[in-house]
């Protein structure tokens, strides 16, 4: 739990990721956006394998990503 509380600190505003587009549906994730500004999204990849995952955004455009298998990755992207 150490890893979520310095990603997603108190009062981020947290959402769940839906459609994550990783080929082999071995990925999850949860987004938020902190009050310093900062997006993040943590993904979980359960999967045997690597898994690339593309996220999308028609406000921000796309982000491609390839995560090691069995793998827990957070992302941080400032959008202003």
């Amino acid at each position: 739990m150490g890893h979520f509380s310095v990603v997603m600190p108190p009062k981020t505003s947290i959402y769940r990721m839906e459609g994550l587009d990783a080929g082999d549906g071995n990925v999850d994730g949860v987004g938020g956006v902190r009050e310093d500004g900062l997006t993040v999204a943590t993904l979980h990849n359960t999967g045997e394998s690597p898994a690339t995952v593309h996220l999308t955004s028609s406000k921000y455009g796309q982000l491609t990503v390839t995560l090691p298998e069995k793998s827990l990755t957070s992302l941080f992207w400032r959008t202003i």
